[in-house]
């Protein structure tokens, strides 16, 4: 049984229930190669489903979209999760975001690229920023 739940507040405090639900065991009940029925527990499972903003000036985007190992135009996408690509479309509207385009072929220029080990990273779009104006000069407000 999978139920999906949102959370909200202080972060040590949502770091402590994360911790509290790890705690919780249940039976699970099988049954052997007779029909016999064993019982067993097993581990209350939380996966995080998060989602994070990542800010870096624009001409970075094919930078960071390397860095992260992302193909771009929903490519990232595993076949298994397609009926999630709905979901993830709503996602991109509601954040007012465009679709990634197609990564670029070039060197990763960050240094230290991020590992992706027992990790999966859908990119899901980007937001162009608005130029601000401070002490005489003129940036793209990040």
């Amino acid at each position: 049984m999978h139920l999906f739940v949102g959370m909200r507040g202080i972060k040590q405090h949502l770091d402590q229930i994360i911790r509290d639900l790890q705690a919780q065991y249940f039976e699970i009940i099988a049954k052997d190669a007779k029909g016999k029925k064993v019982t067993n527990a097993v581990q209350l499972a939380v996966r995080p489903f998060q989602l994070y903003e990542l800010v870096f000036p624009k001409d970075s985007l094919q930078d960071v979209m390397r860095m992260l190992e992302l193909k771009g135009d929903d490519q990232d996408i595993m076949v298994s999760q397609k009926p999630l690509k709905r979901y993830f479309a709503w996602i991109r509207k509601f954040l007012g975001a465009k679709k990634l385009p197609k990564v670029e072929s070039g060197p990763k220029r960050i240094i230290a690229p991020a590992s992706r080990n027992h990790v999966q990273i859908v990119g899901l779009g980007y937001k162009e920023d608005t130029d601000v104006t401070y002490g005489g000069l003129t940036y793209e407000g990040l």
